[in-house]
């Protein structure tokens, strides 16, 4: 589908460092860049302002923001992620993220057994 590879297009540019933090461009500059129409563009970059790796701004136009800013745990920013060239990093990240939770996840029932957090002690 052609919204798809435009998204995908520009979220791995941004993520990769193609287009950089503090870019800055506008519609028709993505339109150029990806040969698609205005109205796929504009559906494209609203799902990238909702992920946090542009704004837009009338006057302003469209601007990369920082990692810092990104949605880092939805889906299509981890496989833009993995896709791009801090691939080892990202997994380190996953795999911590993964520990951390199941290390909660496993302690839980015991928190409560001791009537810690969630204990319904009384």
């Amino acid at each position: 589908m052609i919204f798809d590879r435009v998204l995908d297009g520009l979220g791995a540019a941004i993520v990769d460092g193609s287009l950089p933090t503090a870019h800055r461009d506008s519609i028709d500059g993505f339109v150029t860049r990806t040969g698609s129409s205005r109205s796929i563009v504009r559906e494209a970059v609203r799902v990238l302002v909702g992920l946090g790796l542009l704004s837009a701004g009338r006057r302003v136009g469209l601007r990369v923001l920082p990692a810092s800013e990104w949605d880092v745990l939805d889906p299509r920013v981890i496989g833009w992620r993995l896709a791009g060239p801090e691939r080892g990093g990202v997994l380190g990240e996953l795999r911590a993220l993964r520990r951390a939770v199941w290390f909660k996840h496993i302690r839980a029932p015991e928190t409560r057994r001791e009537g810690g957090v969630g204990g319904g002690g009384g």
